[in-house]
């Protein structure tokens, strides 16, 4: 396809366009090669697994039923914290073994913030438990009154949960240190140094850490029917990415001003930075999936593609999981069960290994190890064995 390039705002100072459509300041709007229905694929498999042996790239699968949202590692790789309705698990990472289980009063649909001696989790309805790291016992909870909260943040000797406001708890004793002056709706964060980025569907702030004061603030616009809030920051061009529903933006994050945007059709579903540039995933307005590159210097789209349209060999359905940087690449579960690896710098799709025999919901990487769960299973993937990246 044609390049379509991003206009620089003006040095006079002109607005950024919001329009959905073919404008000069929209360069993804759709052309002629968007396509105008959803696909039908097959699923094909080259590494199935039998139930009296398993794939060697398998280190460990676990049996479970219900959804596990949260799946966050240590510092060391070494524990697994799975959250799981009202229970938060410590796990071995390499062998798969439970090695604690804390409950809560409430279903924790976040994954859990590990401290040096504590772990955190909050509950749906805001209700903040610290359990021991070593044992497992629960320490003390406090209820935030947050709403669907963000996964929480231990910064220095206090933990913050961001739902309605933000607000920072003693590590030791729950007791609330500050609480924001600015209110979201199911927010999603961002830490930075002593810095956090929160957004919700309508607003985007930057918080100092050390008392919860607003350094800046803007509004992003009002999409409440698909948000994403996909932060993503460029230290090197100081500009915090993100986006809400079709919209994608770019702030600088020193100041706060709105550097640009781009809209879509589609829905945004997760931002990754590379080497090659900004990458983003969406959904079609057919339900497919897109990839595509964006050159943050020459603000310049390099390549879109759809998966099952564009990508030789792509039979692996849509991408289910959040985009994750993995040897140079882009990782993804797929709905057929299956990692999948694209080369953002050249536009193609590399190769794909089974880890499940049904779509994946959630996916975790830390160094070679991937941790993922779908329908029944917890399970964890060397990507050392597999071909991923080749």
């Amino acid at each position: 396809m044609n390049r379509r390039t991003f206009l620089a705002r003006a040095a006079a100072g002109v607005g950024v366009s919001a329009a959905v459509g073919l404008t000069p300041l929209n360069p993804l709007a759709p052309d002629s090669r968007r396509e105008a229905s959803a696909e039908t694929t097959t699923p094909a498999s080259s590494e199935e697994s039998t139930e009296t042996e398993q794939p060697a790239h398998y280190l460990w699968t676990d049996d479970r039923f219900g959804g596990v949202p949260g799946l966050v590692t240590d510092t060391t790789g070494d524990e697994l914290y799975v959250s799981r309705g009202t229970t938060v698990e410590r796990i071995d990472a390499g062998s798969g073994e439970v090695e604690w289980d804390v409950e809560s009063e409430q279903s924790i649909e976040e994954p859990v913030a590990v401290g040096g001696e504590t772990v955190f989790a909050v509950g749906r309805h805001g209700r903040l438990v610290a359990a021991g790291r070593d044992g497992g016992d629960r320490l003390w909870f406090e209820d935030t009154n947050a709403f669907s909260p963000a996964r929480p943040i231990v910064d220095d000797e206090t933990v913050v949960v961001a739902g309605q406001y933000v607000s920072a708890y003693g590590i030791d004793s729950g007791e609330r240190q500050w609480s924001s002056s600015d209110r979201f709706t199911s927010p999603r964060t961002l830490r930075s140094g002593r810095h956090l980025y929160v957004g919700d569907h309508r607003n985007t702030a930057k918080l100092d850490l050390r008392d919860g004061s607003t350094v800046w603030q803007f509004d992003n616009g009002d999409r409440v029917g698909g948000p994403s809030f996909n932060f993503v920051l460029d230290s090197q061009r100081d500009l915090l990415f993100g986006t809400n529903s079709g919209t994608l933006y770019a702030v600088d994050a020193t100041a706060g001003s709105l550097e640009w945007t781009a809209e879509d059709p589609g829905t945004f579903r997760s931002l990754a930075a590379t080497d090659a540039g900004l990458v983003y995933c969406l959904e079609t307005d057919a339900g497919n999936s897109q990839f595509g590159v964006i050159d943050l210097d020459d603000r310049e789209i390099l390549w879109e593609k759809i998966a099952s349209l564009d990508f030789e060999e792509w039979e692996y359905g849509r991408v289910t999981t959040d985009l994750t940087v993995y040897g140079g690449a882009i990782l993804v579960g797929t709905s057929s069960g299956h990692l999948a690896t694209i080369d953002p710098g050249a536009g193609r799709f590399r190769a794909a290994t089974t880890a499940h025999d049904d779509g994946i919901d959630r996916l975790s990487v830390d160094g070679d190890r991937a941790y993922l769960t779908g329908s029944r299973v917890l399970r964890g993937v060397d990507l050392a064995e597999t071909a991923l990246v080749r």
